[in-house]
């Protein structure tokens, strides 16, 4: 009889979004390494529920995070899982679909878009890489 944990999904209640982020802070400030918001934004955003934030917990201990926002434009509405950060990745970047995409769906999504790391790829076959983002500091 195996004694593994599985690791469980959790969306953090906008309500609630101060009182879990001692936890899940240094994961998003890790995604937001390369971009332009500040955590402190990232959170106003989720207790505004502007964005979703969901968990990926094995035990007590939070493995891996990831933000999600609806957008909508006039070709229609998608998903975007906009930051993603955590470790033993291996063990729960699967559940980012898993999880995300009936919700979305549910709330009228016609695309999942998932911005990440080109290694990801390999991690994610399911879905199509269409495009790489470059950057240059101006």
């Amino acid at each position: 009889m195996s004694s593994a944990i599985e690791v469980a999904v959790l969306t953090v209640p906008p309500a609630r979004a101060g009182e879990f982020w001692p936890h899940i802070s240094q994961h998003i400030e890790k995604a937001l390494e390369y971009g332009w918001n500040t955590p402190e934004e990232v959170l106003t955003l989720i207790e505004n529920a502007q964005a979703q934030c969901w968990l990926a917990v094995k035990g007590d201990r939070v493995l891996g995070v990831w933000v999600t926002r609806i957008e909508q434009s006039e070709r229609g509405r998608y998903c975007l899982v906009w930051l993603t950060g955590g470790e033993r990745v291996h063990e729960w970047l699967h559940l980012v679909g898993d999880e995300v995409e009936p919700w979305a769906r549910e709330n009228g999504c016609e695309e999942l878009q998932l911005v990440g790391r080109k290694s990801w790829v390999r991690r994610l076959p399911e879905y199509k890489w269409t495009s790489v983002v470059l950057r240059k500091s101006l």
